[in-house]
């Protein structure tokens, strides 16, 4: 979840989303781009969205070394990302032919597909994702969620949201795709303080949990449980909130997890009666 202005700290979508450390903001989001790393300079450009930048560097790196795999993605992801997908495909093409199982350059070429006007061909690429992507580790690298979930998300929640209804559009029931929906809802919420948004958000959440009990394999996360509770409480619903941040805790990894839920409780509890 992440943070309404007027409220320092409110972050449940990345702190529930794991405590996992992939999940942490890291040192060089914020570092300059050289000349000394061309490899590192492209992937800082692409993170901070500078697409046609990070293009150049790319290329760049293909030039010196036209076999680096990274860079062939990277460019045809920046293309996909400028808005020009039919810069990308012949490439992508080739690269899933050499490579049937590259998680991301299936995703790539799905949302290319997506902007060329081919969701069936869309739907297959990145449904081939999902099913090796049980937990979206791949697809936040590729949204660059992977390091500043909460961020990422309140920068740009709409873009993510919309990449998001096309996963869940090719495996409708992917639990992880839909708890993560529900935190770009809630991120939205959090700015609107309407409680149809909160709504929205607490029934993403509900699929998610419904998706992942069904399940055999994996176990649900405790972020399922706690993030509906924070929304819950949010809401005015205390029952409901109580044995939702409950069954939480019950799922707990660290005891440092334990005292952000606390944490979490008395900020909904503030943030609860400027509902609209």
């Amino acid at each position: 979840m992440n943070v309404h202005p007027i409220i320092p700290g409110l972050m449940l979508a990345l702190l529930f989303e794991s405590g996992c450390s992939r999940r942490q903001p890291v040192a060089e989001a914020t570092q300059p781009v050289t000349e000394a790393d061309p490899v590192k300079n492209a992937r800082l450009l692409a993170r901070r969205g500078d697409h046609p930048n990070a293009r150049r560097q790319w290329a760049e790196v293909l030039a010196r070394q036209p076999g680096n795999a990274e860079a062939r993605l990277g460019v045809a992801t920046a293309y996909v990302k400028m808005g020009e997908p039919s810069l990308a495909v012949n490439d992508l093409d080739a690269m899933l032919r050499e490579r049937p199982d590259w998680v991301l350059a299936l995703y790539v070429r799905g949302l290319a597909a997506h902007e060329m006007g081919d969701p069936a061909l869309g739907k297959r690429n990145i449904g081939q994702a999902l099913d090796s992507d049980v937990e979206l580790t791949t697809f936040l690298e590729l949204m660059h969620l992977d390091t500043d979930t909460e961020k990422a998300m309140r920068q740009n929640f709409g873009e993510v949201r919309r990449e998001l209804d096309r996963l869940i559009e090719a495996r409708p029931n992917h639990a992880e795709c839909r708890e993560y929906r529900g935190l770009t809802f809630l991120v939205e919420a959090e700015r609107t303080l309407k409680r149809s948004d909160f709504q929205r958000a607490e029934a993403e959440f509900t699929e998610a949990i419904r998706l992942a009990t069904a399940r055999t394999a994996p176990p649900e996360p405790f972020y399922y449980r706690a993030n509906r509770g924070y929304t819950r409480l949010c809401l005015g619903d205390s029952t409901g909130a109580d044995t939702d941040l409950k069954s939480a805790r019950m799922r707990l990894n660290d005891p440092s997890e334990a005292e952000a839920i606390d944490e979490k409780i008395a900020q909904a509890r503030s943030l609860q009666p400027r509902l609209k």
